[in-house]
Order: C-alpha cells, then sequence, then structure tokens
C-alpha cells in the first residue's frame, strides 16, 4: 500500500507487482473510463518519469490493477493496450499508458461463422468462452436458429444482439452481465453537497413513449410476425416524467420490417426501444465522490435536488478521475447508449447450392458463400414463378448450382433464392436469333426438354430417349423411340381424319 503525494492512497499492480514507489511518484493522473457496452478503459499519465518508464514504458499485454485503498472493489482490472510518449516544449516529457478489461479481446476477433440455434446468452458463453469469465444475464434472449458473423468482431456482434433484446453487456469482475437499465444490486446513497458534489437532471419529451408495437418477418419461413410492450424495464425511480401528449406526441410508437423469426424476436424489439426511450425521459449527469461502487448498472438515490426529480436512477457511464487538483471524482450518467442502427438495405450475393434434401420438406436449400469465407447458410426460401398455395412453377436449383441471393437487411443468414446464375460458361441455348430472343427452352440435367421456337413457329416437347412430340405450322408429330402403347381404359377412343394411314416401318 503505497501513498501517492496529492492523490488518494491507491494500490497499483502491474504485472502482477506493486507499482514501483519511484513511478507512483511521477503519477500525475489516473482516468477510468466505464460505459455499458464497452470495454472499460484505464489511462496513466505520469510527469517526468524516470528509468524503464521513461524509455519503455509498460510493454502492452502488461497485467494492469487499479484500486482505491479505501475500497474493496478495483476501479480498473485489465491489461495494457497502448503506450503514448509525449515531449513537450522546454524539455516536459509525459507518458501514457493505456489499458482496457479483457472484454477488449473480443475487438480483436473477427472469424466468418454460423452460429446455430443460440440466446443471446448461449452467444455470449460462446464468444467469452477462451477469456476465463462466466455469463450472467437478466434475461436469455429469443433463441436464433442461424446467426452468420461476417465483417463484425466478436463485441460487435455480442452487442449488436444485446441490442435487439434491450440488454448491455459490462464485465464486473469476471462475470461478464447483460443487464437491462433497470440495474441491480443495491442502491448507493448520494446526497447533495455530501456524496454528491454537483448534479443535473433533465426532464425531455423528446423520446417519451408508452406503448411500442413492432411488425416483422421470418425470410426462411414467409411468415409475418407482430409483437409489442407497455412496460418499460427502467430503473428510474422519481416523480418527474413527460407524457407524450402534453408535447404533442402520441403514446404508441411503431417498428416495422424487422427481422424477426417468431413473435418473441418481435416482442424483444418492441421492449428494448420502450426500455431506450424510457430511460432518455429523465436524465442525471452529476459529479459525487469517488467511490468504485459507482459503475454502470449500478442503482443510485439521490436526494438534496429539486423533489420532482429526487429518487433513483441507474447509471450507465461512469468516469473516474484522480489527480492532486480535484482529488478523487466519478462523473456520473444515467443516459442510455445510442441505439445501434439498423441495416435496412437489402443485398445480393453469390451461393452454391451444398444440399436441396429439405428436412421439412418445404423445398428450400442451403448454400455456401464464397464471397463470405465459404460459410454455410440455414435452409433458404425459392424464388417461385405464380407460386402459393397449392400452385406455381417450382424449379429447384441442385447441388453445386450458382445462384444469386438476396439478403434481407443485408444480412447472409436472411437469403432467398432469387435464382441460378450460368457464369462464364452461359446458357446452353440462349435462344436469340436476328438481335432478338425467339427461343425459350425448359431443360433438365436427365435431357428432357421443352423448347417454345417463335422463329420455327414449333413447340416441341422431349424426353431423355429422343422420343418427342412437336407442333408446327406444317403439322403435329409424335416420335417415339420406344415401344408405343395408346391406351383409354373403359373410354371411347376417336380418330377422325380426311383419309387415315397405318403404315408397317
Amino acid at each position: 500500500m503505497s501513498q501517492v503525494r496529492g492523490l488518494p492512497e491507491l494500490r497499483i499492480e502491474v504485472g502482477g507487482a506493486p507499482l514501483p514507489t519511484g513511478d507512483l511518484r511521477s503519477l500525475a493522473s489516473i482516468q477510468v473510463s466505464q460505459r455499458l457496452a464497452l470495454p472499460t478503459q484505464c489511462e496513466l499519465t505520469f510527469t517526468d518519469p524516470r528509468g524503464v518508464l521513461a524509455t519503455s514504458g509498460l510493454p502492452p499485454g502488461t497485467s494492469l490493477r487499479v484500486a482505491a485503498s479505501s475500497s474493496l472493489e478495483d476501479l480498473f482490472l485489465g491489461e495494457v493496450t497502448a503506450v503514448e510518449f509525449s515531449h513537450a516544449r522546454g524539455g516536459a516529457r509525459e507518458v501514457r499508458v493505456r489499458g482496457y478489461d479483457v472484454l477488449h479481446r473480443l475487438r480483436k476477433r473477427q472469424p466468418v461463422r454460423a452460429h446455430v440455434q443460440v440466446t443471446l446468452e448461449d452467444l455470449a458463453k460462446e464468444l467469452v468462452s477462451g477469456l476465463g469469465l462466466s455469463v450472467k444475464a437478466a434475461s436469455p434472449g429469443p433463441l436464433w436458429r442461424y446467426l452468420i458473423q461476417h465483417g463484425q468482431s466478436d463485441l460487435e456482434l455480442l452487442v449488436e444482439y444485446a441490442d435487439r433484446c434491450g440488454l448491455f453487456p459490462v464485465l464486473h469482475g469476471d462475470t461478464l452481465r447483460l443487464m437491462t437499465l433497470e440495474g441491480e444490486g443495491a442502491p448507493v446513497s448520494l446526497l447533495l453537497g455530501e456524496s454528491l458534489l454537483e448534479a443535473s437532471i433533465e426532464m425531455n419529451g423528446d423520446a417519451a413513449c408508452r406503448e411500442v408495437s413492432a411488425e416483422g418477418w421470418d425470410v426462411l419461413r414467409a411468415e409475418a410476425h407482430a409483437g409489442r410492450a407497455d412496460v418499460p424495464r427502467v430503473g428510474r425511480d422519481v416523480e418527474a416524467g413527460v407524457s407524450p401528449e402534453c408535447v404533442g406526441g402520441e403514446s404508441r410508437r411503431s417498428l416495422v420490417d424487422e427481422a424477426a423469426e417468431g413473435i418473441p424476436h418481435v416482442e424483444a424489439a418492441a421492449q428494448a426501444e420502450l426500455d431506450h426511450r424510457g430511460a432518455r425521459e429523465v436524465v442525471l449527469t452529476a459529479l459525487a465522490e469517488g467511490d468504485a461502487r459507482l459503475r454502470p448498472g449500478t442503482r443510485v438515490d439521490v436526494a438534496g435536488v429539486a423533489a420532482l426529480v429526487a429518487g433513483r436512477y441507474v447509471l450507465t457511464s461512469v468516469m473516474h478521475r484522480i489527480d492532486a487538483r480535484q482529488g478523487f471524482v466519478s462523473e456520473l450518467s444515467s443516459a442510455p447508449p445510442p441505439r445501434r442502427p439498423r441495416a435496412r438495405a437489402s443485398a445480393v450475393t453469390l451461393g452454391v447450392v451444398s444440399r436441396v434434401d429439405d428436412p421439412d420438406g418445404r423445398g428450400r436449400v442451403r448454400a455456401t458463400l464464397p464471397a463470405y469465407g465459404g460459410v454455410e447458410t440455414d435452409w433458404m426460401q425459392v424464388l417461385a414463378a405464380g407460386g402459393g398455395s397449392g400452385k406455381g412453377l417450382m424449379l429447384l436449383p441442385d447441388v453445386g448450382d450458382t445462384v444469386l441471393l438476396a439478403l434481407g437487411g443485408e444480412d447472409p443468414a436472411r437469403g432467398v433464392v432469387v435464382g441460378g446464375l450460368y457464369g462464364g460458361g452461359g446458357p446452353p441455348d440462349a435462344g436469340v436469333e436476328g438481335g432478338s430472343v425467339r427461343r425459350y427452352t425448359l431443360l433438365t440435367t436427365g435431357g428432357h426438354r421443352l423448347k417454345l421456337d417463335d422463329e420455327s413457329r414449333t413447340l416441341r416437347l422431349e424426353d431423355g430417349t429422343g422420343s418427342y412430340l412437336e407442333l408446327s405450322p406444317k403439322g403435329v408429330r409424335l416420335h417415339s423411340k420406344v415401344a408405343m402403347e395408346l391406351e383409354a381404359p373403359g373410354q371411347d377412343v376417336v380418330i377422325r381424319g380426311r383419309s387415315i394411314d397405318f403404315r408397317r416401318g
């Protein structure tokens, strides 16, 4: 335990050992930034350091621990990720050491892969499985049949799907918590003029609403779903509030075209939107005496302010600052993190059909995606001309065929097969004559063929053996390469013509 001149008594460990006394003397400030859905960051600033710290700093990857001796809880537990050497005019030097908690490692991973049959809680456990962390979720979240991770770090994926559920990842010790804006734990009391140094509370009707409805659809099953939420999961408990109607608004908001595999997904989307809007209605911003118990998710009971806004709030971000000028203070906010914008546009990509044996017999296919690391999709619907209940033209692509996929919301897990692509080889018969399309052909891999030819004004139906039926202005021909049998059991057979000629051939 070492006393830093002009600073509160601190415990700082680097690489598992206490920071040397000489380095402590040059420590000018500590800043620890804690926010929902982000790794915690710590920055140590040393002024005119000496020895190894001045020449080499602290190597990235070195473990770092910071705590106030008056508290049983750590202010920061993580590892060094960056070192900055600053040289000012006059020869003054500073070394800034920055680090993050272990959650930052999820930002370093960006695989392309599929996650099958997972809730948000399952996904979180899968992503942090190698970090020695446990997961505690306020709610497991809805079940997703198939998620394809692409162009996202593990952290971005986790935060995106947590946002869809109205949950926020934050690391407390060795536990990754997925929490709502209700917060958790026993409240910390803050009295203005004592532990609470400054406070500003804003009432704002801009986002106010009392109910959210959501509508969406499941692209893999072609099913629509709807849900709603009318009880916000917000831990704030004060008299203040803003009615939507008093500012010319409506109490109900609507979400449309959501990605929804089922009712739980649209209900989660509605709940997340309602929670966020409810939390924005009354927001606390404050400066308090430094306290390691103040962190995202902490409930605080604020007293000594205007009676209308006195009461309980849930912290969403905390900035702990320690320096010789202010001592140890904590900047607090209950404003929820901004919501992540949804991709609304559709995209297209190539697929190579990998399976057609749909276990549910719905005529769906699976495909690998060459432009997405070869990841395989779930079972996808195939666009059918005139498709509907009991009707339509069903022409499924086969295994190995190259197809074009339309991706809802730019999500490869929400694909529809639009059709096949011939690629560089081209079709067997493009049907182009004289600069225009004059012939249409339906062809199977077994050699069956249906040809509609406007150039010769013929229609020809042919099987793989060479037998065919041809209709043209010159006549109708039925030609068989195999034995032929004409029958109409129990029915009349009428052959009518000017002359009838049977020839042996």
